[in-house]
């Protein structure tokens, strides 16, 4: 009997039932929408949005102006010709004076919970994955990005992580080498996406501000994509909404926020760190 592995089931699955995708770009203003399409677009499995640029937010904080965000700064740099290399770019300053120490650190409080997991393992209060959980997918996820780009299996813990320093110059020029080669694809050739494909596209969540009808847009994957676009001054980006992914974080719930209810963050802590998103504060 034929066995196949986990990789490989997922991709025969992929190709016999490939996910629906419904095209809202033209008629979706806000995610507060949302709950009231109709049953027919919400049983989509993915949806089609265009993103305010100035709704999009990057870990930690970031949000996507060509002026603050150390990722869309060093494009900016590489389009002028004012710098041709990770040495005398806004990425290696920001990478030197970026250092937390730990999670703690990293979200800007005063947690002793925190401070006792590293900076990588930092988690935000909306999450429902354990400690133990971020950490295996962080390391996955790094390890995957690296080797991709050249640094064969080497870890987080080895080379540093791409949202903050410190990184060994390695890391620093992988992440230098990434930002270029996606910027001058994209300038070369247009963007182009594949929402039936599982990176084939800029994909994230919502978090809700309900009281005062606020939100941004949190990027989770193809953050450098979304640096490219901004820096070649998109007013919008095109994102992909996985509908099966509980896409809206809302501040009416916090209560029931994950680690707020395991009592990892007071609900004071979860809402200044809600608004620091909200905000785009670095």
């Amino acid at each position: 009997m034929m066995r196949y592995s986990k990789q490989a089931k997922n991709i025969i699955r992929r190709k016999l039932f490939p996910p629906s995708v419904c095209d809202l770009r033209n008629t979706l203003q806000s995610p507060l929408e949302l709950p009231y399409l109709s049953r027919s677009i919400l049983r989509n499995d993915r949806i089609l949005m265009n993103i305010p640029v100035s709704r999009c937010r990057t870990p930690i904080y970031s949000n996507l102006d060509r002026t603050v965000n150390p990722f869309v700064k060093t494009i900016v740099q590489v389009q002028l010709n004012n710098t041709g290399s990770y040495e005398n770019s806004a990425l290696k300053e920001f990478y030197d004076t970026t250092t937390p120490e730990n999670s703690s650190e990293v979200l800007g409080i005063d947690n002793s919970i925190l401070k006792e997991y590293p900076s990588y393992q930092y988690v935000y209060p909306w999450m429902g994955e354990n400690f133990d959980d971020i950490l295996h997918r962080r390391r996955a996820v790094s390890v995957k990005e690296n080797r991709a780009n050249g640094a064969v299996n080497l870890s987080v813990e080895e080379l540093g992580h791409t949202d903050f320093g410190p990184v060994t110059p390695l890391k620093g020029n992988i992440e230098f080498q990434r930002l270029t080669r996606i910027f001058n694809n994209i300038k070369a050739s247009g963007y182009h996406e594949n929402p039936r494909v599982l990176d084939g596209g800029i994909r994230g969540y919502f978090l809700i501000d309900d009281p005062n009808k606020d939100w941004c847009f949190m990027i989770t994957s193809g953050k450098h994509r979304a640096y490219a676009l901004a820096a070649l001054e998109h007013q919008e980006i095109p994102v992909i909404v996985d509908m099966k992914l509980h896409v809206l974080k809302r501040l009416m719930d916090i209560d029931i926020w994950p680690q707020v209810r395991n009592s990892v963050f007071t609900k004071s802590e979860a809402r200044s760190i809600f608004d620091n998103v909200l905000k785009g504060k670095p």
